[in-house]
């Protein structure tokens, strides 16, 4: 006897494998040399630091791997900006929920100065990781892992 399964389960399964698959391309070293690069100016207390990290791990992951969903369209002939612009309000939700946390952290900078290098520094980050996980998918969909 057959089991039958919904067609929106199957695509959910389908998705949870390939990020699983995708989450092996990430540089994990990288990823957190990168925040103590672009972030570790804004914090001074050990705490903040801590919380931070895993924040912004947390948002390039979800910034890589959907990258690396919209890498299909990079495989299939659209360039990276093309395919960008496809997933620009999903990026920007992540650009803005990273800002937001690391504000909420740095409760004592109230400057103008300091907020907007934040940022700058969050929609620099999230791109960056974006991209990444668009070229580690499109080079998986060429390789046809």
């Amino acid at each position: 006897m057959n089991v039958i399964t919904d067609f929106n389960e199957r695509r959910q399964e389908k998705k949870l494998l390939t990020e699983r698959k995708m989450l092996k391309d990430l540089p994990i070293r990288k990823l957190k040399n990168m925040i103590d690069e672009w972030f570790n100016p804004f914090f001074q207390k050990r705490f903040h630091k801590t919380a931070m990290e895993e924040e912004c791990v947390h948002s390039a992951i979800e910034s890589f791997l959907l990258g690396a969903a919209y890498s299909r369209f990079g495989y299939y002939g659209e360039s990276m900006e093309q395919a960008n612009t496809r997933c620009i309000q999903e990026e920007q939700e992540l650009i803005n929920n990273l800002f937001d946390n690391i504000l909420y952290l740095a409760r004592e900078s109230n400057d103008d100065f300091v907020m907007e290098s934040i940022y700058l520094a969050c929609q620099h980050f999230i791109h960056y990781w974006w991209e990444e996980g668009f070229l580690a998918g499109k080079k998986r969909y060429k390789l046809k892992l």
